[in-house]
Parts: C-alpha cells; structure tokens; sequence
C-alpha cells in the first residue's frame, strides 16, 4: 500500500468530528448521493431546521454564510418532506397525521449503515489496488464514520433540530473516538503489520456499523431523560455472543447497567436490541405504534 497515515493528533480528532454549518449541507448531499427518497424524507422532517452547534474552545464558529446555506438546502419547495416530528411524545407522523412505527425508523437506519458499509468496501478496495493512498483511505473512511454518526443521531433525535449543544458534543465524542482506532488502524497498515485479509475486510465495517452504537447510546439517554429508568436486552440475529447471552438472561436491569452494544464480544456486529421501562409507574416504552 502506498502513502503515510495522517497521524491524527487529539485536536486533529476533535475538529474532524465536529459540525459546522458547510458540514450540514454536505450531510444534505450525501443522504441525496447514497440513501433512498423516503429514509432520506425521514431524517429531514418538515420543519426541522439544522441546530447551530454551541461554540467550545475545538469548535469553529459557524460564520452567518454557511448558515444561510444550510438552511437554503432544507428550505428549497422540492424537497419538503412529507413527515414531522414531536419531541413531546418522540414519535415521527407521516403527511395524513398517522405514527410512524419506530420499525421503520430503525429500517432507515439500517439503510444508512449498509450505504456505509458499501462505501467503506469501495474505498478499501481502492486502497488495495492502489488508487488511493493510505492517507486518503483514512480521511474517507472517517467521512463515513462522520456522516453515519450525524445520521443516527438526526433519526433519534427526530432532525437537526432536536441536536440541542449537549447531543453534539455527544455525536463528536463517539465520532472521536471512532478515529482514534481508525488513526492506529492506518499506520499499522503503514507499517505492513496487518495482513490483507478477512480480518481486514471484517475490520473495515466496523467503523460504519458503529452508528448502531452511537443509535443506542443517545436512545438510551432520551429514554432515562423520560422516565425510563429500567432497560432489557433482547437478542437479535441467529447468532449471539456470550456477552449478549448473559446480556438478556439478566432481564429487566437498571439503565448503565447493561454492556452497552459495541462494546461486547462481537463489537458492533451486535444485533440486539434495547426495551426501556419505567419502575415509577410500570411502563413500557412502545416504539413501534402509539394507542
């Protein structure tokens, strides 16, 4: 493989994984490039403007230019989707008034992550033959890192709007730390001391397939946020790791107190999914329909 890591240092991490205005409406073109009409529709609900992020001391500040644009992008007739959100009762309606099942919502985020994935193929694949560098792997692979973490996140939270300051300083720390095992990543195969292999492949999608992480992460908050103080994992899949067996066989826990999906035996190949109840009134989260 030709060319040099970057060498990321922990400032280089930090301003990679924030997002400006510009940044926003490139979200806008890759959603448009790599994801279907309606999944797309769904992220950017009616109404929902992109947030401008709080300033901090690795952030730079939004300048009025590329405010404008990001919201010429969201405000243009031809894209108007057809779906809004609540952030009182956290559920997306379609243009008819109807719930929209968390099923399909989970459904759009999976769409994301297998766009991902394809593209993280497409550009190692590169990489191997020799058409790009390894650095130039390392800024696309974090890309794809980027705009999957920025997608989760808008499908949780039910569009930029919802990113209050503390969610996007969330989003950049899981970005972050995501190319931080993407830096060490490069300059092993800089250093030739990771074969081209099935590991290789297998180690590939696991920066894309990181969304779910971060997915679960900020659904898990917005759910102790509402009460939900107990959670249960539910295995996924026809396989399961013995993390995630002893996961579910604990049944109904206290929010923290489960692994948190990634970070188990089988990383983020996981397929578990999370309930949340309530141990004040006895409630359980409904996220596919609303009575």
């Amino acid at each position: 493989m030709k060319g040099q890591a970057l060498r990321w240092s922990k400032a280089d991490r930090q301003a990679l994984a924030q997002f400006s205005g510009s940044e926003i409406v490139r979200l806008v073109d890759w959603y448009r490039a790599n994801v279907g009409s309606v999944p797309a529709e769904l992220v950017f609900a009616a109404g929902t403007l992109p947030a401008r992020p709080a300033p901090s001391a690795n952030r730079r500040r939004v300048v009025p230019a590329e405010r404008a644009a990001a919201i010429a992008a969201f405000a243009d007739a031809a894209l108007v989707p057809p779906f809004t959100w609540s952030a009182a009762i956290r559920f997306y309606f379609d243009s008819t008034g109807r719930a929209v099942s968390w099923k399909l919502v989970k459904e759009t985020r999976d769409v994301v992550r297998v766009a991902g994935e394809n593209e993280a193929r497409r550009q190692s694949e590169r990489l191997v033959a020799g058409e790009i560098t390894i650095g130039q792997w390392q800024a696309a692979m974090a890309d794809i890192v980027k705009m999957g973490h920025g997608s989760a996140a808008m499908l949780t939270m039910g569009g930029w709007a919802g990113l209050e300051a503390e969610t996007w300083e969330d989003v950049a720390a899981g970005i972050d730390f995501q190319l931080e095992y993407l830096d060490g990543f490069a300059q092993a195969l800089q250093e030739e001391s990771y074969p081209i292999d099935g590991r290789f492949w297998q180690r590939i999608v696991q920066y894309p397939r990181s969304l779910t992480k971060a997915w679960w992460h900020l659904t898990g908050q917005e759910m102790f946020k509402r009460g939900y103080d107990l959670e249960m994992n539910v295995l996924g899949g026809t396989e399961n790791c013995e993390d995630c067996l002893e996961q579910s066989y604990m049944g109904w826990v206290r929010q923290g107190e489960l692994i948190d999906i990634g970070d188990r035996q089988c990383l983020n190949f996981c397929s578990c999914e999370i309930q949340y109840a309530s141990s004040f009134s006895g409630a359980t989260w409904k996220d596919e329909l609303i009575d």
